[in-house]
């Protein structure tokens, strides 16, 4: 940690041989931002010069994410991976602090720590923050503080982050990608509106091709025209050569704002979610009139799974291939899981995963689908998805989380190893009908049970039991599980294989692998084939 965690240590203040701040911490923070007629407070020297950890320069500063209770004044605050979020008093604003905390050595200057403030413990001595280099919030007692002051932040208009003041020329930097770079980013331009990535590659494209559209956009192939001048070349980081075609995905939007914030999120991905399986970003812009977002990306020509499907004539594919796939793919999901906040990309499925490098790479497309999960219950609004991928808890556009990625995930190895005729169906035996898999006639009371929780404590209480219970139907003999291990085991998949899409496949979310689970099996199971006689 870059800082000293006062609060796994207990009460500090013997340590120091201080005395109990004579402050308290609402009052504290509500002092520094009451302005130029802020009382004196020997906490905050005048003049004091930051000195920020070198390593933490440019970091955003965290925007508060949990929403507030408006009748308690209280918000969930998580401090830790794995344990539940603890109720704090709320700060209702957004504040954002400087602070230099006591060490052991009160010889040394210790850097300045930048963060923004969350909450006050309930005895109010103890400020709850999240330090901008941190994944999870702290406490800070005030006896622990040695300064602190008010952090000057701005936002940037690209990608939505806040950051200090004085570090957002350098951030702005980072939104430059390519030897295009010294062309800049764009805000307001009148031809070219605002943008970033490689503004180069921008305007550089001509002729375009129509390879899609639907309700919101269109997606074109354009010919990309190379500069003649030296050292400056448009190239994709996946392809690792100069580019002669790429892909344009237009949005379209209603609204400015709405559009703006797919812009931001777009602008985050592209300089924030390099990964070998992850679609490439290359540059990213809204127009002038703030209603339209065009996403750049290399053209994956060697297609998507549903094409290699319709191509293959075998009876069934290599488990090596189908290991190959999963473990990429679940490389890419964690990746996206493991953000802060984390990003549930939602429509998982044969179409949105692209093939290169003769076919031995993947990458998983429709980033612009993906949402991030900013609140304490970890799930989001679904109206996103395709019905045959969806899992159980996202039907009805009810809600969508992490775990509805690894339903999606093994509706697509299923299909991958079964080659069925329609994805995510099977044979029920007891009815003796074609039944989708997430259909609510194969959960258990316990499976349904559990969905009834997640989606009641995601409807903030309104209770949703009644309407389940009138549609649960009566116990199936044979489970879903046992449905798809069978059709598995027919085409001759190892049992470790089968059983990790039966696990992926269950219908209650909270018992499904995660995709660090899914990386690790499937590492196990790839190794242990290599090792096979």
């Amino acid at each position: 940690m870059s800082f000293f965690d006062y609060s796994q240590h207990g009460d500090m203040s013997s340590f120091y041989n201080d005395r109990p701040s004579p402050y308290r911490a609402r009052d504290l923070i509500d002092n520094l931002f009451s302005g130029p007629n802020q009382r004196p407070c020997d906490l905050s020297p005048p003049n004091e010069v930051m000195r920020p950890v070198p390593s933490e320069t440019g970091l955003p500063l965290q925007q508060a994410s949990e929403p507030v209770n408006l009748q308690t004044g209280r918000r969930l605050v998580y401090f830790a991976s794995g344990k539940p979020p603890v109720e704090v008093m709320a700060e209702r604003k957004n504040r954002f602090i400087a602070v230099v905390l006591k060490g052991p050595d009160r010889n040394v200057l210790y850097p300045t720590l930048f963060g923004t403030v969350l909450g006050y413990s309930d005895d109010d001595t103890q400020i709850i923050w999240q330090n901008r280099a941190e994944k999870f919030a702290s406490r800070i007692p005030l006896s622990a503080i040695n300064t602190i002051h008010r952090a000057m932040a701005l936002q940037c208009r690209h990608c939505g982050f806040v950051l200090l003041r004085n570090e957002i020329k350098e951030h702005t930097n980072t939104h430059k990608k390519g030897l295009g770079k010294v062309y800049g980013v764009f805000t307001d331009d009148s031809d070219l509106g605002t943008a970033c990535g490689d503004t180069l590659l921008i305007q550089r494209v001509y002729d375009a091709k129509r390879l899609g559209e639907g309700a919101q956009g269109v997606v074109d192939l354009y010919q990309v025209e190379q500069p003649t001048s030296d050292g400056e070349v448009i190239m994709s980081e996946h392809f690792g050569k100069p580019l002669t075609k790429v892909v344009v995905k237009t949005l379209t939007f209603k609204d400015s704002t709405e559009a703006l914030e797919n812009y931001q999120q777009s602008v985050r991905f592209l300089t924030g979610m390099c990964h070998a399986h992850l679609v490439e970003y290359l540059a990213v812009s809204l127009s002038p009139n703030q209603r339209q977002l065009k996403l750049f990306m290399p053209f994956y020509q060697e297609g998507d799974l549903a094409e290699e499907i319709k191509r293959f004539t075998g009876k069934c594919f290599p488990e090596e291939h189908v290991c190959s796939i999963a473990l990429q793919l679940s490389q890419a999901i964690s990746f996206l899981h493991e953000r802060n906040p984390p990003i549930v990309h939602g429509d998982i499925k044969m179409e949105n995963v692209m093939m290169y490098n003769n076919k031995a790479q993947i990458v998983l497309m429709d980033l612009d689908a993906s949402r991030e999960v900013r609140s304490h219950r970890n799930v989001v609004e679904s109206n996103v998805g395709t019905a045959a991928y969806m899992a159980p808890e996202t039907m009805n556009k009810e809600r969508l989380m992490p775990a509805s990625d690894m339903w999606s995930l093994g509706v697509l190895l299923h299909v991958l190893m079964v080659l069925p005729d329609y994805p995510g169906m099977i044979l029920n035996p007891n009815t003796n009908d074609f039944e989708m898999f997430n259909s609510e006639n194969w959960a258990t009371p316990d499976d349904l049970a559990a969905i009834d929780r997640f989606i009641n404590l995601t409807n903030a209480g309104a209770s949703v039991s009644s309407r389940r219970l009138s549609k649960r139907a009566s116990l199936t003999k044979m489970s879903l599980g046992d449905c798809v291990r069978e059709s598995i085991r027919r085409r001759g998949y190892s049992r470790e294989l089968t059983e990790l899409v039966v696990d992926l496949l269950s219908h209650n979310p909270t018992t499904r692998p995660t995709a660090t689970d899914v990386e690790g099996r499937v590492i196990e199971i790839m190794t242990a084939a290599l090792l096979s006689p």
